[in-house]
């Protein structure tokens, strides 16, 4: 039996956001899929980030789906089972051909850096 491959992608590193300030990722194909996808996210910093995806599917534009829930609504910088401000978030998209993540902080008083977020789906 084949070895599965996951595939992976940086979407951000050492992106710093503004209280109530968002940043969108680069896109990534992934070629239509529709599925299951991982996020994990180092983050810096004393606000709180909520995490989307954005899809997009033949001449759309990039959407975030109304029926679609959050990647995460309140990553903070002890998120994660170490307290570090490092987890990750499994999540489903519906069909797309590319795929960018929207990070906006939400805490309205404090910034954020996400040090690193990666992007994993097969």
């Amino acid at each position: 039996m084949g070895k599965s491959v996951v595939n992976n992608e940086t979407v951000f590193l050492n992106e710093t956001i503004a209280a109530s300030g968002s940043a969108t990722s680069q896109s990534v194909s992934i070629d239509p899929s529709e599925g299951f996808f991982n996020l994990y996210v180092e983050m810096t910093g004393d606000g709180t980030c909520k995490l989307e995806a954005a899809i997009k599917l033949g001449d759309s534009e990039f959407l975030v789906p109304v029926d679609h829930d959050d990647i995460v609504t309140a990553h903070v910088k002890t998120s994660g089972a170490g307290s570090d401000g490092k987890d990750f978030y499994s999540f489903t998209i519906g069909l797309a051909e590319s795929v960018k993540i929207v990070a906006t902080e939400t805490g309205g008083v404090n910034g954020v850096v996400i040090e690193k977020a990666i992007l994993g789906w097969q």
